[in-house]
């Protein structure tokens, strides 16, 4: 009987549950980088729920823990291609975003210094929602039983592009048996397809870096960008 009592006040302090959700648009930013540009995102609260939201430029690394399949191709691009602080937003906090409600977020992109190479620059908006009702839950706690309130912060990142000069690809294929890397050697991203046989794989990258990709035979595999083929192997 204890047991069941246990699972019961468990099950009691686990009830209060809340999902902290939004709605943004559009889901990226492309800036020329000659000139400083203003754009507007617009932030809405998908819940029943009123929130703050807090909204930050942070850079994040194209590269994640140990994965060794993706690797940069020069060792310092990752403080070379930080668009940060060329980057404001206002508000940078939403105090109280209604259910349903729909705010503007608006976000300016200074102009590239002239000594900054052609290429693509990048960094992050992190969307940071906390419940307002949060607080009040614990406030009105009246210390009878085990009252817990989870909020399940859901943070939204969108990409923050600024492209200096003409896109141009430049792609190397290394080609294995059984394996194929995929090297970017341009300073823009590669969005592009790895056709290998009658298998096709969707392939995305950011500037100066490469990727490995498995495949059954590397025999006549083709890189495509745009219905054009770029690189293939011989």
């Amino acid at each position: 009987m204890k047991f069941i009592s246990l699972i019961f006040v468990c099950l009691i302090g686990f009830s209060q549950v809340s999902h902290a959700q939004l709605k943004i648009a559009p889901t990226r930013i492309v800036a020329e980088g000659e000139q400083a540009s203003t754009h507007k995102l617009f932030v809405e609260n998908t819940t029943s729920e009123p929130m703050r939201v807090k909204v930050s430029v942070v850079y994040r690394s194209a590269l994640v823990g140990n994965d060794k399949s993706k690797t940069r191709l020069q060792d310092d691009i990752e403080v070379q291609e930080d668009l940060s602080k060329f980057v404001k937003v206002s508000p940078p906090i939403i105090g109280n975003l209604k259910p349903n409600q729909r705010r503007t977020v608006r976000v300016r992109i200074q102009g590239l210094p002239a000594e900054y190479e052609e290429g693509e620059y990048r960094t992050y908006l992190l969307f940071q929602p906390v419940p307002l009702s949060s607080q009040q839950a614990n406030e009105n706690s009246d210390g009878q039983g085990m009252t817990m309130n989870l909020d399940f912060i859901i943070n939204t990142m969108i990409p923050v592009y600024s492209q200096k000069g003409t896109v141009e690809h430049h792609v190397h294929l290394e080609c294995k048996e059984n394996a194929i890397r995929v090297h970017n050697q341009g300073n823009f991203q590669l969005k592009g397809k790895l056709v290998s046989g009658n298998d096709v794989q969707n392939v995305f990258l950011v500037r100066n870096a490469s990727l490995d990709k498995p495949v059954r035979n590397s025999a006549g595999a083709q890189f495509i960008v745009d219905d054009q083929i770029v690189s293939s192997c011989q």
